[in-house]
């Protein structure tokens, strides 16, 4: 259970960090077109 718990924390933080690195990203695509 206590694994369970620590790999579902971990994966949240990911998806986390990958929607922030896709928003940044798309942020910069977006400022280099104008």
């Amino acid at each position: 259970m206590m694994w369970a718990g620590i790999f579902s924390s971990y994966k949240g933080r990911t998806l986390v960090t990958w929607c922030r690195l896709l928003l940044t990203s798309n942020n910069l695509i977006i400022s280099m077109n104008i």
